[in-house]
């Protein structure tokens, strides 16, 4: 037990630190979008986002998982 709790608070710990960049590249991307960008600039930004939320997805798995 106090193994489990000890792994799942640096799970946590280290969730929380990852989630922090991810959400500033998302806000990022996002605010990008909103701006009078070319075709060609918004195609390089979408995949950018799409791979932000995955990351963040995977994020939240690992910490429900560490619980």
């Amino acid at each position: 037990p106090a193994f489990r709790m000890r792994f799942a608070r640096l799970v946590t710990l280290a969730c929380h630190d990852l989630r922090t960049p991810l959400a500033t590249v998302q806000g990022f991307a996002k605010t990008l979008l909103r701006m009078d960008v070319t075709p060609e600039q918004r195609e390089r930004y979408l995949p950018a986002m799409a791979r932000g939320e995955h990351r963040a997805a995977i994020v939240q798995r690992l910490e429900r998982a560490a619980a």
